[in-house]
């Protein structure tokens, strides 16, 4: 019996050894599961990440039919798998269920006509499909790695929103590869052809497809998104401004959240005139960095890039300025600070502004700016923060410790998860 145990022990660490870079995984269940799961499992799945069906199958080493035998809530094709769950991936105790013999066979090769040979809509579901597929279906593509919504809709010229609404994707991150997708129903009609005699819309500018989900009818030129990049860096591309660039393009919404990539958005329209860059410098002889939201005050002498995790109530305590200046300088944001755009750059200083005082410490050492909230006072030595610094970095270059890093700059959190790039932190005190 001990030697059995250490089998199965073995066999748990191979397991988890083997399958360690899906999810965790160990004797007890750690997440909840379903009442019906089998009571006699003796190895649970911990579904901290969605993963395809296949994958996670081959990984475990099992076969869907042990997989569903032992978890009754989970259908075909893993339908119903669910991120934040526990699931039973071996049972060594489980009494297998005999197999039910086979019926004898007709004498006649003709099915038993009370039996349905297909779906009452006539149209065989290709295995494994979307999990939310519609069930009117009647073409069928197999999905393969590296596919998106839009590259589906471009290869079948379907509009991306029928791709999402047939295969049950709000936003389109949740499309399985090595499934079928639905690439038309029954009751689709596509739009009736153009007749033969124009050959173009009547503003005689051809649409890219497939497009953004809603983008203006008088667009004149058109830029495909690709994986990584943002309203700003498209707007900075085609020197036009981020209100222009939502005002075309109205689904990416504010803040540029409903951006598709693999989408055709709109950067021109007809009768648009950009404004003329100009060939001077500016009067006040600061250079303004781009891109910037509209309205910025033209007497700005200071500059923030904003990034993702940027607010208007870091700004403030950053720059030790009042809110107040800080929405009067940069209007677009809003008093809530709503339309704080992340890559885009705003004011945060102004010609003929009264600088916040900046302490002297006892040692006669003047604190720099900006800083974090809360710094230690009587702060000896500083260190300016790049992109790439690290607590780690900071710890080996002045040979001090995580707590003293801490205790004289609270606002980077004891486990070092809010340090902030391009501020100063205090390393001797």
């Amino acid at each position: 019996m001990a030697r059995f145990i250490q089998l199965l022990t073995l066999a748990g660490l191979l397991q988890v050894g083997t399958c360690a870079a899906i999810a965790p995984r160990a004797s007890e269940p750690k997440l909840p599961h379903d009442a019906n799961t089998i009571a006699d499992c003796t190895w649970w799945f911990d579904m901290t990440e969605t993963v395809t069906c296949n994958t996670f199958l081959e990984g475990e080493g099992i076969t869907i039919e042990q997989f569903r035998r032992w978890n009754p809530s989970v259908k075909a094709n893993c339908a119903g798998m669910t991120v934040g769950k526990s699931y039973c991936v071996e049972a060594v105790f489980e009494t297998v269920p005999e197999p039910e013999p086979e019926s004898p066979k007709p004498s006649s090769t003709k099915p038993n006509p009370s039996t349905p040979t297909t779906p009452s809509n006539g149209v065989t579901t290709s295995q494994p499909a979307q999990p939310k597929m519609v069930n009117n279906c009647k073409t069928f593509y197999f999905v393969q790695k590296g596919d998106t919504c839009a590259s589906i809709a471009t290869k079948h010229s379907l509009p991306l929103a029928k791709i999402i609404e047939w295969n049950g994707n709000d936003d389109c991150k949740s499309l399985w590869a090595d499934a079928w997708a639905c690439v038309m129903t029954l009751s689709y009609k596509p739009p009736s052809q153009p007749a033969p005699s124009p050959t173009k819309p009547s503003n005689g500018i051809t649409t890219q497809q497939p497009t953004q989900a809603k983008i203006v009818d008088n667009c004149n030129k058109f830029h495909f998104v690709k994986s990584g990049e943002t309203c700003a860096s498209i707007a900075s591309k085609y020197s036009i401004t981020g209100a222009e660039f939502l005002k075309w393009n109205p689904s990416v919404e504010t803040g540029c959240t409903g951006l598709w990539a693999d989408a055709y958005a709109c950067v021109s329209v007809i009768g648009y005139k950009p404004t003329p860059s100009p060939t001077t410098g500016p009067s006040n002889g600061i250079k303004t960095p781009l891109p910037i939201q509209t309205g910025m005050t033209t007497s700005c002498n200071k500059f923030h890039l904003v990034t993702k995790t940027t607010t208007c109530t870091s700004i403030e305590s950053t720059y030790k300025i009042k809110l107040a200046d800080f929405y009067k300088w940069n209007p677009a944001v809003g008093t809530s600070c709503k339309s704080l755009w992340a890559e885009y750059n705003v004011c945060v200083g102004v010609i003929g502004q009264s600088p916040a005082p900046s302490p002297t410490n006892p040692g006669g050492v003047p604190t720099p700016s900006p800083i974090q909230s809360g710094m230690v006072k009587g702060c000896k030595k500083f260190q300016f923060v790049e992109t790439t610094t690290t607590c780690a970095s900071i710890l080996s270059k002045h040979g001090i410790t995580m707590a003293n890093l801490y205790k004289w700059n609270p606002a980077v959190g004891s486990g070092c998860n809010n340090l902030w790039a391009n501020t100063h932190v205090c390393v001797s005190a």
